[in-house]
Parts: structure tokens; sequence; C-alpha cells
């Protein structure tokens, strides 16, 4: 087994990565975690590991290189977990490591099928583990599902302190025969009766490329932000959903929707056999013509696309966790996991 530190991860290819792990979907592919690396607010590494020259783990590791979060959500002082031990969680940028992610919420764990056992798992945690030690900081484990979560409390003893931070909802099979039809019997009066609505209110709706809507998209999905009490601006969501447009195997689109006074616009993405909801800008007068459009463009269009297009799953992303599993939706827990620096140090003296 070779490990070593990596500052790019154009050391290695797209489909050695990507075979990997495709827990996080698109969030964590190849192209999508090359981006990240040209946003200067972070420092960015990777901890390789190969064994008999194939690549068996390439896990990302990124830390602010400014005074404060890039991305609150990757604060960990904001995160619900009280305390790390018996320590609060201490405010600032100095203190965290993070393992795995740092955006869109959602991390996966880079790391071979054959590999995913605790012993060689605390091999790869514990170097680490050195990095962050001789940092003086701990170790931050963002949005990883449980799966993941299981393994590195195998691996560590159970010495990660971890907090819920969200549900995924998903899709899965929608694409197969039947799959309306297979769902329990109040999923499949919600999506019959979302039909009916959509259908009476005469919403009327498109999919369409990102550069073709990007004027009025990113003002209403501002809009919608804001008004939900997240600062946002315009400009800021062309930012970021450029980045995706641009993001090499990734189709980036967006689903629009009108009906009366109500518009409304979902931006998503295709990656191999999923789509994904991305961020939602509705505007109108709350109403029967608004909630259809939100059903339209949350769920009917997509469903109707990942059938048309045969994708094996819809993410449905965090938020609207009642809404989504009335619709078949699965729920997939994200945890957040902090190491403190002292357990940090003993992980890394091994």
């Amino acid at each position: 087994m070779q490990l070593d530190l990596l500052d790019s991860i154009e050391a290695v290819s797209p489909a050695e990565f990507d075979r990997l792990d495709q827990a996080a979907g698109a969030a964590g592919c190849y192209h999508r975690i090359r981006q990240l690396e040209d946003d200067r607010r972070w420092h960015t590494s990777y901890l390789s590991c190969r064994v008999d020259g194939r690549l068996a783990a390439l896990i990302p590791l990124y830390r602010p290189g400014g005074l404060s979060w890039p991305d609150a959500a990757y604060d960990p002082a904001t995160w619900p977990a009280p305390a790390v031990g018996d320590q609060p969680v201490a405010a600032g940028v100095a203190g965290w490591l993070l393992v795995g992610g740092r955006a869109d919420l959602l991390t996966g764990l880079p790391i071979e099928p054959g590999l995913r056992e605790p012993g060689t798992v605390r091999t790869l945690l514990a170097a680490i583990a050195e990095v962050a030690a001789e940092q003086g900081r701990g170790l931050a484990f963002p949005y990883l599902f449980t799966e993941d979560r299981q393994l590195i409390d195998e691996a560590t003893g159970g010495t990660v302190s971890w907090a819920l931070l969200g549900r995924e909802g998903q899709l899965l099979g929608v694409s197969e025969p039947g799959w309306e039809g297979s769902q329990r019997r109040p999923v499949r009066y919600n999506l019959r009766h979302d039909r009916e609505l959509i259908g009476a209110a005469g919403v009327r709706s498109v999919v369409l490329g990102w550069p073709e809507l990007e004027t009025p998209a990113s003002e209403l999905i501002a809009e919608h932000n804001v008004r939900l009490g997240r600062f946002d601006h315009p400009e800021f969501v062309k930012l970021r959903n450029r980045q995706w447009d641009e993001c090499e195997s990734v189709e980036f689109l967006v689903f629009a929707g009108s009906a009366g006074r109500a518009t409304g616009y979902v931006t998503g993405w295709i990656w191999r056999d999923e789509l994904a909801v991305y961020e939602i800008g509705l505007g109108g007068e709350q109403g029967a013509d608004r909630l259809a459009v939100y059903l339209d463009l949350v769920f009917a269009q997509p469903i109707r696309l990942a059938q048309q297009r045969q994708l094996r799953t819809v993410r449905l992303g965090p938020a609207a966790e009642r809404v989504k599993a009335g619709r078949g939706a699965v729920l997939h827990e994200l945890h957040g996991g902090l190491l403190a620096a002292p357990d940090t140090r003993k992980l890394a003296d091994g």
C-alpha cells in the first residue's frame, strides 16, 4: 500500500477516480471535484492510496484559506452537534480539516469497495490525521451517508462525534416498469392527485439548457432563497450554475413552468444514470397555480424526464422531507462528524 499526498486530482484519470465511489453522484465525480480546486478560498489536497500500482483511494482534504468559512454549511460550529467530547465546538477556520467534500451538501468517501473495511480505513484516516495534527486541527467529516459514518466509526473505535445534518430524498428505480404501481397507496394517490392539479391549472412546462434561461432563473432563484432567509444574489446564482453547466461529464438543465401568474424554475443535472434536482425559484402568490407549478417542477417533470431517458434515480435533495416521502422518496440520512484535535493527534500516532 503506497500512500501519497497530492495537490491536484489531475494526477489521476476520471475513470480511475469515478470507479472508487458514486454515493454522492455528480457532486462527488471527478470533474466536479476538479472544478472545486480552482476556488482559491480553499486549500485542497488529496490522500492517494495505490495498491500494486492501482488507485485504491483518493480522498479530498480541504481547509479554508481565509479568516472565515466560505460556506457556513461547512462550518462545524453551525452544525447541531453540541460538543466534541466535553468541549463545545469552537468557531473559526483554524480548527478543522474537512475530509471528503466542501460543497453541494453531499460527500462520498472515494475508497474502492475491496478496501472498505475497518483496518484499511483506519490506516487511511491515520494518514489524514497526521496532516491535520501537524496543523493543530481536528478532522471534520461533512454530509456523509450512514454507510460511511458506520465505516468511520468502526475504523476509529467510535471516537467521532456525529450530528444529523439532513436527509436526501431519492426516488429509486423510477424507470422500471410498473414503478408507480408498486408504490404505497398514499404515494400513488399523491402522484395521481398532483397530475390532476397540474392539469387543472394548465401548467405550461419546458426543459431547456442553462444559457437559455440564465437571467430569469437566476433572479427568481435568488429571490426565492432570500425569501426563505438565505443570503443570495442573482450574480451568485449565475456563478454557481454556470460552473455546473461547464462541468464536463454532467448535463445541466433547467425545468421551467408557469400557470396563471405563477412561474418557476428548477435546475438540475444528469450524471450517468441519475437525475438530480438542484435549486428552485418560485414566484407568484400562494394558491392553486403556484402549488401546481411547484409540483410540476420538483416531481412531475423530473420523473417524466428520468423515465424518458431510462435513468435509475432522481435525487431530490434535502428539505421538504414529508412532501418528498409522500411522492415515493426514500430518505437517506446525512451526517456530520467531528474528531477533536487531541483525538486526531492520537489517531495519527496510532
